[in-house]
């Protein structure tokens, strides 16, 4: 017990001992520490305040050097400042002076383009008046006869200026404005366009436009209007007679007249209204392809007053629907009495082509022509060959279905003669069968007769033999 004690006693000692010895070595590990966390913090100050002040010398270095290019700019921005001012000098100079050339040259150009202009006036105003139909065929057919006169004609929206057109046209023939040419201006241009009859205008010797009535996006959706413009075409239209476009025609029965046939057609566009575009190309354009072979001329009015871009949307519709060959013109008005150079030359250059493509369509429509003749000669002989191919075809039926009903009365005969041995064959068989078969019963019934005779005579023999054995019988009895 009391070594128990003892032990324990030196066993808490040696814990305290060991407790004191852990608490005294943390206490020296903590002021090492904190030793080294001071020295670490004056270092790292020392460090901070040397790297302050190595800032402190880059910042000034970097601040002179920009001071120095701030200097350097400023002296470069002066000197490119007075050589601006220098070359600006010298470039507005040169400009000037290309402006003064340039100047000069448009003046020259327009000289000289006005001049080129006026002498190609003069030839054109020399030359359309003289030029005849079939002038512009240089290699023409011998059995090709040309019009004495070529009918141009006029088609577009009501009111959009076609007689006006047509006054255009003598003034830029004669390069002057007559009475006449005011009267018949103010009756469709300041009127909203009264013409109500095709009026025949005489612009050359070889050269007449008509004049027709304004036609509406309405008017082309009928078959009327397609039938009054064929019969124009064709020449079965009456200059005296009202066309209506929505009436049927009395003239599609009438008689082709060769002087009121259309050569070479118009279509005339305001620039300043594109619905009439729309409204013409909409089945007109069409109806005149089919019929003459080749599309219209185009003529585009009132481009003096029509803006660029109107200009180039009436190109980009016309050349869509097929019409590029296209003239650019302005009317003549009250207000307006003439005409530019530019537009004189189109004018010329309209009656020139319209000579030409009237020429054209002429001979096309005499080629047409004699190819419908051949066309209905070739098709009188094939319509002959084909009576003449269907009559040997009928024959042939005709004998076909002879030999065809002679052949199957042939067969039928043989069916019928073979039909009728086979039945007498049957019959012939039926017949043996029943042969057979009766002489078979009778046979049974012979064999039964004999059977039933044998049977009563086997009878009758033992009734005899009974009888006689009863007799015998009885004689023995008696004997007895």
């Amino acid at each position: 017990m009391g070594n128990d004690q003892s032990n324990f006693d030196d066993l808490k000692r040696r814990q305290i001992e060991h407790e004191r010895k852990t608490e005294k070595e943390k206490k020296e590990l903590w002021n090492k520490w904190l030793i080294a966390e001071k020295e670490q913090k004056e270092q790292k100050m020392l460090h901070e305040a040397e790297l302050q002040r190595e800032r402190a010398k880059i910042e000034t270095e970097l601040k002179r050097q920009e001071e120095a290019k701030k200097m350097k700019l400023k002296e470069g921005q002066e000197f490119l400042r007075t050589e601006h001012l220098k070359r600006e000098k010298a470039m507005r100079k040169a400009i000037e002076e290309e402006e003064q050339m340039k100047a000069q040259i448009l003046h020259e150009e327009k000289r000289t383009s006005e001049e080129r202009k006026t002498k190609e006036l003069d030839k054109l105003r020399d030359e359309v008046p003289n030029l005849k139909p079939g002038d512009s065929i240089e290699f023409p057919n011998e059995d090709t006869t040309f019009a004495k006169e070529l009918n141009v004609g006029l088609y577009g929206t009501t009111g959009i200026g076609k007689s006006s057109f047509i006054n255009s046209l003598k003034f830029a023939l004669k390069g002057e404005l007559t009475e006449l040419t005011m009267e018949q201006t103010s009756t469709d241009n300041f009127h909203g366009g009264n013409t109500v009859r095709r009026l025949p205008v005489r612009i050359t010797k070889y050269l007449t436009f008509i004049d027709n009535r304004g036609v509406g996006a309405e008017d082309l959706e009928t078959i009327d209007a397609s039938n009054e413009i064929i019969s124009q075409l064709e020449g079965r239209s009456s200059f005296a007679e009202k066309v209506e476009w929505r009436k049927e025609s009395s003239s599609k029965k009438t008689l082709v007249n060769e002087e009121k046939q259309i050569h070479c057609t118009v279509l005339v566009f305001d620039a300043q209204n594109p619905q009439s575009v729309y409204t013409v190309l909409s089945k007109l354009v069409t109806e005149i392809f089919e019929w003459q072979g080749r599309y219209p001329i185009g003529v585009i009015t009132h481009v003096d007053v029509a803006t660029p871009d109107q200009l180039e949307n009436m190109y980009v519709v016309l050349n869509s629907a097929g019409l590029v060959d296209t003239y650019e013109v302005a009317n003549i008005t009250r207000e307006r009495k003439e005409l530019s150079l530019d537009h004189q030359l189109n004018m010329l250059k309209l009656m020139k082509r319209c000579i030409k493509e009237g020429d054209r369509i002429f001979a096309l429509r005499g080629r047409i022509e004699r190819m419908e003749v051949q066309q209905a000669e070739e098709r009188e002989r094939e319509a002959e060959e084909v009576r003449l191919t269907q009559a040997r075809f009928e024959r042939e039926r005709v004998e076909a279905q002879q030999a065809k009903e002679e052949e199957d009365a042939r067969i039928a005969k043989e069916k019928k003669e073979a039909l009728q041995k086979k039945i007498d064959a049957e019959v012939e068989l039926v017949l043996q069968e029943k042969f057979e078969k009766d002489r078979l019963a009778r046979e049974a019934r012979e064999a039964i007769e004999a059977r039933e005779a044998r049977e009563a005579k086997k009878n009758k023999i033992f009734v005899s033999l009974a009888a006689l054995v009863v007799l015998l019988v009885s004689i023995w009895w008696a004997v007895e």
